[in-house]
Order: structure tokens, then sequence, then C-alpha cells
């Protein structure tokens, strides 16, 4: 979305372990889903991390974090609240 925000209106980002160099380009109109267990400490940070920067670059953003580790306990908890979320801003 970031390389080529033409292609994707969104994205749902699950426990993400990189993330891509800094970018300023502006993503105002996008969806993103970001999530993490907190028991998986660096991929929580990460994705707090991230949530804000596409915040500050216009996406809108929405989070869920789940007392869970890097499992499917959190991806799955993750995974519905973000079709759940993206569905309601779509009706």
């Amino acid at each position: 979305m970031q390389a080529h925000p033409g292609w994707f209106d969104g994205a749902i980002v699950m426990s993400p372990a990189m993330t891509a160099p800094p970018q300023t380009r502006r993503l105002d109109g996008h969806r993103v889903f970001i999530g993490a267990g907190y028991m998986e400490p660096r991929f929580h940070a990460k994705a707090v991390a991230l949530a804000a920067d596409l915040k500050a670059r216009g996406a809108e953003v929405g989070e869920r974090y789940v007392p869970s580790g890097h499992s499917m306990n959190t991806w799955v908890n993750v995974w519905n609240a973000a079709i759940t979320a993206l569905n309601a801003q779509v009706q």
C-alpha cells in the first residue's frame, strides 16, 4: 500500500515483524487495521509504532491488541476484529 497506494485502499497487518523504511507519502482515504499480542513484545511495539506512523500520514487506522503471544490465538482475534471494523466502514 505504501509503495503503490493506488493498488489498495486498505490492509490488515497482524504481528508485523518488520516495517518498511520511513515513508512520507500521504495515505488519506486508506484504511488499515493493525494488531498484535501483548505477549509478543517486539511485534507489539512494531505494531504500535506502525499505527502511529500511518495515522500521522492520514490513514484511518483501527487497532486490536490481545493478551496472547505470537500464535493463532492472537491472529484469529485480530482477523475477526479487522474484518468487522473494515466491513462496518464500507457500509
